[in-house]
């Protein structure tokens, strides 16, 4: 928030930590989704796909933000990056989650808010874009 009040030629650091502290408590309360984001969730979770999240974010804010918008039963894993400290799209991260819910590259697909996600270094594609990085295991949950 600093550089942001900068901007504004605004230079206080108290207000920039307040802003700052503030910023991050809201954040996972928001609930703004892509469009048919639930629908498309629902969809694949009824077909038995086994669905994982692999994010950059924080623990904490992703799962509030999971359940603030309603997708928290949708995910069988939540990952972050911070568990490995290796961020998306560095290949340890991906393997990581490979190994963590049993999927491999050839079995699974990926959403992704941006192309450049990283998941076509890993031998993938993107096919999907949606929200954050999901990675679908193909796999049924009831073989998990």
């Amino acid at each position: 928030m600093w550089l942001t009040l900068l901007d504004f030629k605004i230079a206080d650091d108290k207000l920039a930590e307040l802003m700052n502290v503030r910023f991050l408590e809201l954040l996972p309360t928001r609930t703004l989704l892509f469009p048919f984001a639930k629908e498309i969730l629902q969809y694949l979770f009824d077909k038995n796909y086994s669905l994982h999240l692999l994010t950059n974010g924080f623990e904490k804010t992703q799962h509030s933000k999971l359940k603030y918008s309603g997708l928290s039963a949708f995910f069988t894993q939540v990952i972050t990056s911070r568990v490995l400290i290796a961020l998306k799209p560095q290949k340890e991260i991906f393997e990581f989650a490979f190994q963590k819910t049993g999927a491999s590259p050839e079995e699974s697909i990926m959403i992704e808010r941006y192309y450049r996600c990283g998941w076509h270094t890993r031998g993938g594609e993107c096919r999907y874009r949606l929200g954050s990085c999901e990675s679908l295991n193909k796999r049924t949950r009831s073989r998990n």
